[in-house]
């Protein structure tokens, strides 16, 4: 499975560019193999990785979503716990997917 189109392979957060790895498993943490998840952000690497088997597309772009949250967290050092960001990237997912913010994404 290739990456979805019009998915990127960069993004811009917070004046830093990351690169965006679409891999097919649930090993994405290169320091820890054995762990299984479905999306991962490396704050020393700049790199966000999604698990293209996680489900659809809109699956993906709500991992995606979280991804991006827990690098703006990590960034700005801020204090939430990990079910608040979770809660928080499933709502803005909702948001911008439901009033056409995502278009082609």
């Amino acid at each position: 499975m290739n990456k979805p189109k019009y998915f990127p392979t960069e993004l811009e957060i917070l004046g830093y560019t990351w690169k965006v790895l679409y891999i097919e498993g649930t090993s994405l943490n290169k320091d820890d193999p054995d762990e299984e998840v479905d999306g991962y952000m490396d704050i020393t690497r700049g790199e966000i990785s999604i698990n293209l088997l996680a489900g659809n597309r809109d699956r993906i772009r709500e991992i995606l979503f979280h991804e991006i949250l827990e690098a703006i967290h990590c960034l700005l050092d801020m204090e939430l716990e990990h079910r608040d960001l979770s809660n928080l990237s499933v709502g803005l997912h909702q948001v911008f997917r439901d009033n056409d913010f995502l278009k082609g994404l």
